[in-house]
């Protein structure tokens, strides 16, 4: 009796053995939790030049940055929203990281503000920016909102691209102003019609570009008026009576004249050239169109007062007033001349 009871005893302690060696190793194993630290306090430092409240003037593209700011590293990361919660301004006027994470152990992240260069003629337009959240976890924020007003940007400067290309068809064969060499001039001249020197436009571009601004051309009224410097030279010669393009077999065509321009946050547009003025590929030649006209080659007027242009065709008939044909004819050849051609 007392060895079965010692066998049995034996036994029981063996498996009480086991069964600790068990529990121990399942406890090895471990299940570990990362504590969460308490009491983690953000704050938001604004970089300068930003402010809580500013005014944007759009141009150049300008940006802002933040700093958000931990009092203490959590273990976990932090995700701190970002978002517009008032005001006109959209996506095409600004951008900025939808929101700001701290990464675990870390003090601190920045996020950028930025503002897009915009030309586009608007009205003033206002922005306000919060960064943080109900949606924060493991640390405390108490949200700070950004003011912004985005002012529209006006340019002193005017742009001007002249168009004058036109695709045809030369002895059976696809061609285009352009590939020929065709060069084609603008002329500035004041309210006398006399040379104003300003040549950017009177070079050998297809098509030819133009800025004016106050240091370029003052206040005043000024008109642009074209002239054909070479009618194409398509078989590659240099005598313009008999290499231009009127001397070839080509369907007779209109050369159309169109001017593009664009005031960064003024204007932006098209003029097409009258039609009266627009030259011919054939005889008559350019230089009158139509003949006798007393303000052939005449492109478009610019009035200039205070930054602000005004452009104008020939409809007010005052821009033509005591202006002859020949005095046009004479501007342009001292131009030319001017200009070395």
């Amino acid at each position: 009796m007392k060895k079965i009871t010692k066998q049995f005893l034996f036994c029981a302690l063996s498996l009480s053995a086991l069964t600790f060696v068990s529990c121990s190793k399942d406890d090895a194993t471990g299940q570990s939790q990362l504590e969460v630290a308490t009491g983690v306090i953000a704050t938001v430092n604004l970089n300068s030049p930003l402010a809580a409240s500013q005014t944007i003037n759009e141009g150049n593209d300008v940006s802002y940055t933040f700093t958000v700011n931990l009092n203490k590293p959590q273990s976990k990361d932090i995700h701190f929203k970002v978002s517009q919660i008032a005001g006109t301004a959209d996506g095409d006027d600004y951008s900025v990281e939808p929101e700001i994470v701290i990464p675990a152990y870390a003090t601190s992240a920045t996020g950028t503000i930025t503002f897009v260069n915009d030309c586009t003629p608007e009205s003033t337009e206002t922005l306000t920016l919060q960064i943080g959240d109900i949606t924060t976890a493991n640390a405390t924020l108490t949200p700070v909102t950004l003011d912004f007003t985005i002012n529209n940007l006006s340019s002193d400067s005017l742009d001007l691209t002249f168009n004058f290309n036109k695709a045809f068809t030369l002895s059976g064969v696809a061609n285009s102003l352009c590939a020929i060499t065709y060069d084609m001039d603008f002329y500035v001249f004041d309210s006398s019609f006399t040379d104003t020197g300003v040549y950017d436009a009177a070079a050998s571009g297809c098509p030819e570009h133009l800025t004016i601004d106050p240091t370029v051309l003052p206040d005043g009224t000024y008109y642009i008026f074209y002239d054909i410097w070479d009618t194409g030279n398509v078989n590659g010669g240099t005598n313009t009576t008999t290499d231009g393009i009127n001397n070839y077999f080509h369907e007779p065509f209109t050369i159309p004249i169109t001017v593009d321009y664009f005031k960064c946050g003024g204007m932006d547009g098209t003029f097409a050239q009258e039609s009266r003025f627009a030259p011919k590929s054939t005889y008559p030649r350019f230089t009158q169109t139509p003949v006798g006209d007393p303000l052939s080659n005449f492109v478009i007027q610019i009035d200039v007062l205070a930054g602000v242009y005004t452009l104008s065709n020939s409809i007010p008939e005052v821009i033509a007033s005591g202006r002859s044909a020949n005095n046009i004819a004479a501007s342009i050849a001292h131009a030319r001349r001017n200009n070395g051609k």
